[in-house]
C-alpha cells in the first residue's frame, strides 16, 4: 500500500513541479523557469512530515499541506491579484491534481481545510 502511495506521490510532485513553475515563469514575465516556489514547497512539506511524525499527525496530510500551501501564489501568472484568497487557488489545485492522481476525496478535503487555515 505505502509503495503505491509514493508511486502516486511522486506523480503528483512532478504535476505540481510543472504547474508551479508554469505560473512563476508567467509572473513578470521571466524568461527562465525558476525552482524558487517548488523548491519552497518541498522543503515545507519536508518540515511537515518530520512535525507530522513528533505530533502524532497524519503525516500523509501533512506532507501534501506542505506540498500544496502556497501552489496558488502565481495563479494565472499574477501575484496576490483580485479577491480571491492565494489559499482558494491552492485548494483548486490540490482538487486538480490530488484528484486526478487518485487522492481519496477525505483526504483532499482534511488538506483543504488545513490550507485555508493559513489565510
Amino acid at each position: 500500500m505505502m509503495t503505491v502511495f509514493n508511486s502516486c506521490l511522486t506523480r503528483i510532485r512532478e504535476e505540481l513541479g510543472r504547474y508551479v513553475r508554469k505560473e512563476e515563469s508567467l509572473y513578470g514575465s521571466m524568461v527562465y523557469v525558476p525552482d524558487t516556489l517548488i523548491g519552497h514547497l518541498e522543503r515545507v512539506a519536508s518540515y511537515a512530515v518530520h512535525l507530522a511524525s513528533e505530533e502524532g499527525v497524519d503525516p500523509v496530510c501533512a506532507e501534501l499541506a506542505g506540498l500544496f500551501h502556497d501552489a496558488g501564489k502565481f495563479h494565472d501568472g499574477q501575484y496576490h491579484k483580485g479577491d480571491t484568497p492565494e489559499e482558494e487557488h491552492s485548494v483548486e489545485i490540490l482538487r486538480e491534481i490530488g484528484g486526478n492522481k487518485g487522492i481519496e476525496p477525505e483526504i483532499i478535503e482534511e488538506v483543504s481545510h488545513a490550507i485555508r487555515q493559513l489565510y
